[in-house]
């Protein structure tokens, strides 16, 4: 796994990056934290509260959105293909 983690993966993750309702600016994730968050990913994948959706962003990049209807509660995977497939973009919303 942590070798498809991109050198740089940028996003979102609401339980460190809201200070006072007010998103702090661009977010870049420590590959730690990402190791951390993708076990309640894969754990969520496996829920049946949860929904999944795939999108083919481009030729090259595809999203993953595991998320509960109608709770704010997601997680988007971005992934781009270079060679391989890469984690690039990690979005966190919890409640």
């Amino acid at each position: 796994m942590e070798s498809r983690i991109a050198k740089i993966v940028t996003g979102f993750n609401s339980d460190d990056y809201v200070v006072d309702d007010t998103i702090t600016g661009a977010y870049k994730w420590d590959k730690q934290d990402i190791i951390f968050y993708m076990h309640e990913v894969n754990d969520a994948y496996k829920s049946i509260k949860y929904i999944k959706k795939y999108t083919m962003l481009s030729a090259k990049e595809q999203e993953e959105y595991i998320y509960i209807p109608d709770s704010g509660c997601f997680y988007k995977c971005i992934f781009q293909f270079n060679e391989k497939w890469y984690l690039i973009g990690f979005i966190v919303n919890r409640l």
